[in-house]
């Protein structure tokens, strides 16, 4: 386990980042802390965390302290203005580690509604991470800080991320937050188990169909015999299902 914080956070705000650094520190926990106050400075902090994951043979953790909310997370600038970064921007940052070092991130979010992390998903792109780690909720600092300390004690002594998620969950102390960790595979789980559920029924399937027919005929209005049995095919739940299975391959590649 080799932990990256990241912390942006404002003016009077508490250090939890350098805080859960320090404790990390103290417990000989392997990590190094970046402050970053803009998307490009992130940026330029991740390309350092692609050359390391690229040339050590590590688990990368990656921790952020910074504001958030469902869509994204925070910088907060110098002079004290903030920007938005993306949950979309990140996730596209984090592919290009993966792609560099092979290597699957366990993202943990110490942010207001952080566990929206989830979200960094993409049909027709490798999935970057191996768990995600954080919250639902509005939290405060303290109770985060206490959640994460626990949480990276416990893997140091020799506990697995799911465990350690459910220590935390668990602690009476903490129910508060809500913690919750899930790994990439239970997240494509019930995506797609969702998906089956919502998006299968013939109702869909024909709407999916006209829309994509009518897509189609504004390039070629007089689509071929191929075209058309591509399309009847494609809205089946037979081919949704072949779709689906590319896309578990690309996601797990």
């Amino acid at each position: 386990m080799y932990i990256f914080v990241f912390e942006s956070l404002r003016h009077d705000d508490p250090k939890t980042g350098k805080k859960i650094h320090s404790f990390l520190e103290s417990n000989e926990i392997p990590c190094e802390f970046h402050q970053y106050n803009s998307k490009e400075e992130l940026y330029s902090f991740f390309e350092l965390v692609k050359v390391k994951l690229s040339t050590e043979d590590i688990q990368p953790f990656i921790h952020f302290d910074c504001h958030g909310n469902s869509d994204g997370i925070g910088a907060v600038h110098l002079d004290k203005t903030e920007e938005f970064i993306s949950w979309n921007d990140i996730l596209d940052k984090f592919i290009e580690i993966y792609r560099a070092s092979k290597k699957r991130l366990v993202i943990n979010m110490s942010s207001c509604e952080g566990f929206n992390a989830t979200k960094m998903v993409a049909k027709g792109k490798p999935c970057p991470y191996d768990h995600i780690c954080g919250s639902f909720e509005k939290i405060g600092f303290e109770p985060s800080f206490q959640a994460f300390s626990k949480f990276y004690k416990a893997i140091s002594e020799g506990m697995d991320i799911y465990d350690a998620g459910l220590l935390v969950h668990n602690d009476p102390e903490l129910e508060q937050l809500n913690f919750i960790s899930i790994n990439s595979y239970t997240l494509f789980n019930n995506m797609i188990d969702n998906y089956k559920k919502e998006e299968l029924s013939q109702e869909k399937l024909a709407a999916r169909k006209a829309f994509l027919l009518q897509e189609l005929k504004k390039t070629d209005p007089s689509p071929n015999k191929t075209q058309l049995e591509y399309l009847d095919s494609a809205c089946s739940p037979e081919g949704q299902l072949e779709i689906l299975d590319y896309y578990e391959q690309v996601f797990f590649s």
